[in-house]
């Protein structure tokens, strides 16, 4: 390889330790070495990385992530840990070809350089200039070696190929610059111990219930980024999270496990007696679930609410208009290798109608609150580094826009600030990602008017009930051994559109008696579904989540969607592995 290695200039170093004597704050330091770092071994690598007869870069892109995590998980009222840890991660986006065609948007299995490591790497966590310019110029070198070969591997199959997209794997973006404030998280874990085991006893009154742990996460994160067209931005994001996770064994043998989030973005709104309250709330249905029997088959209406209600258009329209652009595999069994995610269902419906024509929706990631109440889901700058912009999704029903990183489509051309880092099986790719997802209805009538019209389509039906769905199963963190083993499961399966309802309810509909039941999955749901929704509520909620997929990726989301209520859904019951319960009860 033929590279200048010319003297490191030392005066960006000095004249930042001149700055900070002279009284300037330590952020402004940190954000001085770290980014003078990024930006001379950028400059570097543009001017200078080539082999010859080979492409040189056109894009380079740096990413670096610090983060601080406080994490405590507790079992029984003990803890199981409580770690404090801080980590500098670099990711590197470096593009060989052009424009039009380059090593982005190919699914191979490359050999990398096979001495130095690509794409990513681990920091220096103190700000050392020669020490972060050692470490970006090494995965620097490794990026771009496995780069060449990418491109070449994916020029040899189109080679092969009759049918050719023209659409262009990269687009052009105006270069951000946007530097939000160094902040910082002042926490007492000795005390948040305390809480975390205070909120673990709580499932010592419940004897069906065989595991459960609370987890307390604390996330401070802090995203630097330079690429190579201009864009220099800081972005800050703190997340405060709680999880619930607890397994109970029902009569029958059937394992229930269940999983409850709490999710901010302000420490002061952790109030940690509202949020032992509702944690006895669940877990008392919880409780009640494992002494029921399944239910028998369903067909009729369906109401969703609260959580059930935002999971439904998460889970069709927010990932139905994400990662709308595909990659190339080299192999169709690298394709068949790929965990299913459902992304991009809906994106050959473009200006077509995909909802009920009183529904609209938008996604906006500048959004902090929705009256009053915390929105966790947004940003200001994506994470290729573009700033964060409102998208219109639906307008009465029409698909009208999809979140977009920097690879275009064949009909849109321009980011729109929703590109998300996504881990996969074969390397990575930045996907665009729902953010805060809206959804809005010109149709909204009273809770009462609600359950009437449910209740009425139930008779009509020739039910004695209806059924009203609460809670969908949500995704949840998983370790690489569980992922490892769900994946294998599912192999050759359909994977359902629309998750398993966790808490649903039979509304009788002449007595208006709620009965709690188990033990149904939804039949046969298709994207059509969106289309069935004939009535909303009149009150919207708000749901903030984390979005885990099969990869390990975590995206916080929210949504804020109003009731709805669907003429006709089948729900069957399903299956499930039995086991036997323990020989000797549980010990108190």
């Amino acid at each position: 390889m033929k590279r200048i290695c010319s003297k490191i200039n030392l005066f960006p170093v000095f004249l930042i330790y001149l700055i900070s004597t002279a009284g300037f704050a330590q952020e402004e330091l940190t954000k001085g070495i770290l980014f003078q770092a990024m930006q001379d071994e950028l400059n570097r690598s543009m001017k200078e990385l080539y082999l010859e007869h080979q492409d040189r870069p056109y894009y380079i892109a740096y990413r670096v992530l610090d983060s601080r995590i406080l994490e405590i998980k507790a079992s029984g009222g003990g803890v199981l840990y409580s770690n404090k840890s801080h980590s500098r991660q670099l990711y590197v986006d470096l593009r060989v070809g052009s424009y039009r065609m380059d090593n982005g948007n190919f699914i191979c299995q490359t050999s990398g350089s096979r001495v130095i490591g690509s794409d990513r790497t681990a920091l220096p966590l103190e700000d050392e200039y020669f020490a972060l310019r050692q470490a970006i110029w090494l995965v620097t070198d490794g990026t771009y070696k496995k780069a060449l070969e990418q491109l070449a591997r994916k020029k040899a199959y189109l080679q092969n190929k009759q049918s050719i997209d023209t659409t262009p794997d990269f687009m052009r973006v105006k270069p951000c610059s946007l530097l939000e404030p160094v902040s910082d998280f002042r926490l007492n874990p000795d005390d948040l111990n305390l809480k975390v085991c205070r909120l673990s006893k709580i499932f010592e009154k419940f004897p069906q219930i065989l595991e459960s742990s609370v987890t307390l996460k604390a996330v401070l994160n802090h995203q630097y980024f330079l690429d190579s067209e201009g864009g220099r931005s800081l972005r800050g994001n703190k997340l405060y999270q709680i999880d619930i996770r607890a397994k109970a064994l029902a009569g029958d043998g059937e394992m229930i496990e269940d999983f409850w989030g709490f999710y901010t973005k302000e420490e002061k709104e952790l109030d940690f007696d509202e949020i032992e309250n509702s944690i006895t709330a669940w877990a008392e249905t919880l409780y009640l679930k494992a002494r029921l029997e399944k239910e028998e088959p369903y067909c009729g209406p369906v109401l969703f609410l609260g959580q059930a209600a935002c999971e439904l258009f998460f889970q069709i329209l927010g990932k139905g208009i994400s990662d709308v652009r595909k990659p190339i595999f080299e192999s169709e069994m690298l394709e068949a290798n790929l965990p299913k995610e459902n992304l991009g269902i809906l994106a050959g419906r473009f200006q077509r109608k995909v909802a009920a024509d009183f529904i609209s929706a938008w996604d906006d990631p500048n959004l902090n609150n929705w009256e009053g109440k915390r929105l966790t889901g947004g940003f200001s700058i994506d994470d290729q580094g573009v700033r964060a912009e409102m998208v219109e999704i639906l307008k009465d029903g029409r698909l009208t826009g999809f979140l977009m990183s920097r690879s275009p489509t064949d009909k849109f051309q321009k980011a729109n600030g929703h590109a998300r880092y996504c881990e996969e099986t074969y390397g990575w790719r930045y996907i665009g990602f729902v953010s805060n997802l809206v959804i809005n209805s010109n149709s909204k009538i009273s809770s009462s008017e609600l359950i009437k019209r449910l209740k009425e389509l139930a008779r009509d039906y020739g039910n004695s009930y209806a059924i009203v769905i609460t809670r969908l199963k949500p995704t949840f963190p998983q370790s690489e051994a569980e992922r490892y083993q769900s994946f294998y499961s599912s192999r050759g399966k359909t994977v359902p559109l629309l998750s398993t309802p966790f808490t649903l309810y039979k509304l009788y509909t002449e007595t208006n008696e709620l009965s709690l039941i188990r033990g149904l999955e939804f039949s046969q749901v298709t994207p059509k579904i969106l289309r069935d929704i004939i009535a909303t509520g009149d009150k919207e909620y708000v749901y903030n989540f984390i979005y885990y997929d099969n990869n390990g990726n975590e995206f916080p989301v929210s949504v804020v969607a109003p009731a709805i209520l669907i003429e006709e859904m089948d729900l069957v019951p399903k299956e499930e592995k039995t086991i036997r319960p323990p020989i000797v009860k549980r010990p108190y």
